[in-house]
Formats: structure tokens, sequence, C-alpha cells
């Protein structure tokens, strides 16, 4: 991208031209700039000197939180947080300063006579601040994420190079494993902002000079750099069932090695590989003949292609059947430290919705493999995956570490319909990007039959909420797919509110005086919410004196040992010795109902 180095200036077509690259794109994330500073509560001048990278890692963790139902305060006080990095370029850019003082005095070799050209030349470089220091040191991508989302687990990063995520995760589920915390926030993050990694690798020859990335595909020549961060939530599978947790995936086993020594530091070596997988499918105590998808490190090398195809055939042995392969970095590239969480992501996603993903942009299978004679194939389309579902994920890096994960199907999680209206609060930074949330919501309920109102009114409700916001009424989901596509298209749903919120409100609250009485009253949320039910219950048992028909009994009449009539209900609920102890119960419940959500009345 422009706004990160002249491309032309660095590109070559001679592999072997010095300082230059020849790969002639890459995988980029076109915006890496914007970031919420003041939605987090972050100052600009700090974010000014924050490496994108934590930036990232801060916001794909507050998103995986939020997917999973959680506000980041609802998280267990042990969450921890476990952040592959591979890589600071930020902190390069940050110190060309300093290097350029270096070099205008001769330190790196013969000085410039012209001393202003090299001041000019960093002109733009913020010069070195208090922030500056936590800003590019790379433990802080996970400790900034335990400090803005306030989460008291451990919290560092892993460097395993492009097998860190795969390093993070096994990490988060060995203190899983013994109890040193009870979730955990574990991920990856690489962002390419300088051509460094871009040179260094085109010395090597790893990258594609056609630009594609195309594992186990014979027109393959490497792969292309990609930007990536993402992060999953990890809990002990018997406390995401207490907790009614969605669960995409279960990790049944996992194992981390290295190759010792070999040919060089980067030449990858099949017998570590294979021992890898095999001890992790041992860990998991699964056959392995049960596989049906390996996600491949898959980087569309010539020889690490190879190499783990071998790898993977020995360590399932001929027992296995039609296992598909796959490699995120035929969509993204390779996102370096990220890779293994993009995989693992995927993986995640092809388990819960029951369809094997197609390998993006492969047609003729890599020749010396001999795909068609063996137990793997590479699926073309997506297929459908369906019945108990195993899968392994392969991640390895540089200098030998390898590192593999089964996943399989959790258990069936079916949410019971509820007949019920909820407010969906949808918000975002301004308008125009309310109608873009509308729309991607309306797309995801379409996309998800097992999505529920509930489920997406909860999801919002958890996410922090920003300036612009759009409430929806909706008892089911048509309702609520027909009034977000509405939205989306510039129109104002039916009993929709819409609008910029200012700053907090004073608030008072108004409860209805006599003649509002029914019997009934607040029946669906005492049936829905404990405290209301339990604030009814109290009352009753401190008005037993006072009250000659007990408190519930007035308001629902079908708990009485005797029927009557809903006229001789009404009645006695009307009488003011009833009515007006009645009202100031339903009213003290939902004080307390609302209370319990952080609502408070200023006056």
């Amino acid at each position: 991208p422009a706004d990160r180095w002249d491309a032309e200036a660095f590109f070559d077509t001679n592999r072997r031209a010095t300082d230059k690259s020849y790969a002639p794109r890459g995988g980029f994330i076109d915006d890496i700039r914007s970031f919420p500073a003041l939605a987090l509560g972050i100052p600009p001048r700090r974010v000014e000197v924050m490496d994108p990278q934590q930036r990232f890692a801060i916001e794909v963790a507050l998103q995986a939180i939020e997917d999973a139902g959680y506000h980041p305060s609802e998280m267990p006080h042990k969450t921890g947080v476990y952040m592959g990095v591979t890589a600071s370029e930020f902190r390069q850019l940050l110190s060309s300063r300093v290097t350029a003082q270096l070099m205008g005095s001769g330190t790196l070799g013969d000085a410039p006579e012209d001393l202003d050209v090299l001041a000019a030349a960093v002109r733009n470089v913020v010069p070195s601040r208090p922030f500056t220091a936590p800003g590019v040191l790379a433990n802080m991508i996970a400790a900034a994420v335990a400090q803005e989302l306030d989460l008291h687990g451990p919290a560092y990063t892993l460097d395993a190079a492009c097998a860190s995520a795969m390093m993070a995760l096994f990490d988060a589920v060995a203190q899983l494993r013994i109890g040193a915390v009870d979730a955990a926030v574990a991920g990856g993050v690489y962002l390419c902002v300088t051509p460094e990694n871009h040179i260094a690798f085109s010395r090597i020859g790893a990258m594609s000079a056609q630009g594609e990335c195309l594992p186990f595909d014979e027109r393959a020549d490497g792969f292309i750099q990609g930007d990536g961060a993402g992060a999953v939530i990890l809990k002990r599978l018997e406390d995401a069932q207490r907790d009614g947790d969605r669960v995409y995936a279960v990790i049944r086993g996992i194992a981390i090695n290295n190759d010792g020594r070999g040919d060089g530091p980067m030449a990858p070596i099949q017998k570590g590989q294979t021992d890898c997988v095999n001890t992790a499918w041992h860990d998991s105590g699964i056959d392995k003949a049960q596989v049906g998808y390996v996600e491949t490190h898959g980087t569309g090398t010539s020889v690490g292609d190879l190499i783990e195809f071998q790898g993977l055939a020995a360590a399932f042995g001929p027992d296995i059947s039609n296992v598909q392969l796959g490699s995120s970095k035929a969509n993204v590239g390779h996102t370096m430290s990220a890779a293994a969480i993009a995989g693992l992501i995927r993986t995640a996603l092809a388990i819960h919705h029951q369809q094997i993903p197609p390998m993006a942009g492969f047609e003729i299978p890599k020749v010396d493999l001999n795909l068609a004679e063996s137990k793997f194939d590479v699926p073309t389309e997506a297929l459908p995956w369906s019945g108990d579902r195993f899968a392994g994920v392969s991640s390895f890096g540089f200098g030998g570490t390898n590192g593999h994960a089964v996943l399989s199907s959790g258990p069936a999680r079916i949410p019971p319909p509820v007949d019920q209206f909820e407010i969906v609060l949808l918000s975002a930074e301004d308008e125009p990007a309310i109608a873009t949330i509308a729309a991607a919501t309306a797309t995801a309920l379409e996309a998800d039959p097992t999505l529920t109102v509930a489920g997406v009114a909860r999801a919002w409700a958890v996410r922090k909420s920003l300036p612009a916001r759009l409430a929806i009424v909706a008892k089911n989901r048509a309702g609520l797919i027909a009034d977000l596509k509405m939205a989306a298209s510039g129109g104002f749903p039916k009993g929709a509110a819409m609008g910029t919120a200012s700053g907090r409100p004073t608030l008072a609250f108004l409860f209805p005086g006599q003649g509002a009485q029914r019997i009934g009253m607040l029946r669906d949320l005492a049936q829905r919410f404990a405290v209301v039910r339990e604030t009814l219950d109290e009352l009753e048992r401190d008005l037993a004196g006072d009250l000659p028909i007990p408190l519930t009994h007035l308001l629902y009449p079908e708990r009485r040992a005797t029927p009557i009539s809903d006229d001789e209900a009404t009645r006695e609920l009307t009488d003011t010795a009833h009515c007006q102890p009645v009202l100031f119960a339903c009213a003290e419940a939902l004080r307390r109902l609302l209370a319990s959500v952080g609502v408070r009345p200023d006056i």
C-alpha cells in the first residue's frame, strides 16, 4: 500500500537484486491506521506511538469476547492472554530518528556531508515519548489486551516465527488444564509495515513471483505475505457447558516439538512434523482414522508442501479415507505469527457450520505429491460435513518448531424457542456505520438459522455502546431481518428508535399509580428474571401480616388453591388496600431489575 512504502523503490524482478523484493503483491489490510481510541478510552497521543499490532490485538480480543456473548467485565477474573508475535516493524520505524543520528555520526559508515538531508528524511517520525517504549515492545501486545480489557490472568507473547500463534494456543490450553486460568484469550498478530520481510523472504526464494499462494498446486511458486490478527476464547468444556456458552469446536489434543538438528534453520524435517502430529492425536485419545479435514501449514513452497504432505501421510497411515486438505494462506496469504490462529478459526468455523471450505485457487495437483493415489484430497468447492467431525490444524515455524492441534465438534446445543419481544440495540461511531452494521447483522441471521432473536439481542447488549444507536423491537427472526434490511437501506422500521447520544442524560423513574393495575402484571418478567420473581416473593413475605390475600395471588390468581374468575380477581386487585402494596411491589421489582443491568436514577 502507498501509505506504507514506495513499492517501486523496493521491487525488482531480478531475484538477485540487493535489498529488493521480486514479489508483486501481498495480502494487506486496507486501513491499519484507524482505531477507536476514544471509544476504548486510550489517549490519542499514546496511540500515535502504539504499534498497530497492539491496537489490532486489542480489537480482535474484544471482538472475540463479545462474540462469545460477554462483556470484558463478565470474563472470569483469571482470564489469561496469550499472543503469538514474531516481529515489530513499527518499532524500527519509530527508532529511525536514532538510526539517522547514527548514520550522521558515521557510526554505520561514512557520514554524509549534509546532515540536514538526514533530518528532513525522518521529519515525520514522532520523537520518543514516555509512551514510546510500551508502545513498541512486543510483550505489550498481550499486556495491552489484559490492561485495556481488565483481565487478570497471565499475559505474555510467544515467538516461534510462523508457529507463534500455535505456541500461544498450546500455553493457553496447558494453563486451562492445570487450573491456572479459568478462561483464555489466545491469538496472534502480524502487520507488514516495512518492506524488510518482503526482501528477506525474497532472498530465501520463498515468495511467489506470480503474487498468488497456491498450496499443493503444480503452479505454486511460494507464498505472499499477509496482514492478519485473530483471537479465540477458550474455556474448559465443562465450564462452557455450565455457562451456556456457544461452542464452535473442542480442542481435544495439542502438541509442539522441534525438528532438532537439520540442514539449516529454514529446512523442514518430515520426521519432526510426523512426530508432532502423532503426539497431538495421542493426547486427544481419538483414533486418527476418524479425521475428516486437516488445515495444513500449506505455504505453497516446493519443499515445504512436499515435506508436509509426506509427514501427514506417515502420521495418519493407511486407515484414513478421503481426508480433505486446506490452507488459509490460499485465501489471505501467509500471516506469519497469526497464521496458526487463522487456520484454527477456519477449522472451528468449518466444524461449526458442518461444511469443509474449498482451497482457493486450487486447480492442478502438485505432481510429486501423487495426490490421486493418496488418502488425501483438496476440495475445489464447499463440501457438506455432518455427524461427528474431527480435524487437525498444523503450524510450523522457522527454527524447526512444529505444532498440531486436534479439534472436534462439540455437544449439540439447541436453544429453546422463546416467544417474547426483544430489544436489539445496535451502535456505531455514526449513522452511516449503523446502516452497514444493520446489513451485516441481517446477512448473518439469514446465513445461520440457529441464531435467535434473543441471542442477537444479547450479543449486542454486551458490546460497548457507541454514539450512534438503532433500537429495534422484534419477536421473531423474520421480523428482525426485515427491520434490519429496512434500516440498512435508509428506511425507518416501525417502532424503532434511532439517534446519536451526546452524553449521559439525567435519569428519573416514574411509576404509575392506581388505575394501571391489572392481573398478570410482570408475569413474563417474573418468569424470565430471577430478580423480579425473588423481589415479589420477598415482599409477599414482608406483607404477610398486612394483606389477607398473598401478594402474588393477587397478581397471579392461577396460584390460588381455589380458582376464581378474572372478573373477581380484578375486583380484589382494584381494592385500594390491595392495589397500593401490589403496585409498590411491582415498582420495586422493576427498580431492582434495572439496577441489575446498571440502570439507576439520578433523582
